[in-house]
């Protein structure tokens, strides 16, 4: 698979999902052993992560702005967070008074 140019995490993720698949066919005696537990599994390489430049980060904020939803653009920048997390803050966590 990785000569195939598919990333390392996918993989990974190919290889936990076999694993886990013959290792419930061995309990239900489908298989006599589970044939991915014999080899390592695969390292998941970090990716290389750019982060955006004043300009880029300024141009997604400019492309937001006419969006009703431009302060969880704002905020998942300011705060590096992301969109899910945006999505999930609440005014209750939020303390303007300490800046929290």
């Amino acid at each position: 698979m990785l000569e195939q140019d598919l990333s390392s995490s996918t993989v990974l993720k190919v290889h936990r999902i076999l694993s886990r698949a013959l290792k419930i066919a061995m309990r239900r005696g489908k298989v006599t052993r589970n044939v991915a537990a014999l080899i390592d599994a695969p390292v998941a390489a970090d990716p290389d992560l750019a982060p955006l430049t004043r300009n880029e980060a300024r141009k997604i904020l400019e492309a937001a702005k006419p969006r009703r939803n431009a302060a969880r653009w704002s905020v998942a920048l300011a705060l590096g967070i992301r969109q899910g997390e945006a999505l999930g803050l609440r005014w209750s966590f939020v303390d303007l008074d300490h800046r929290v």
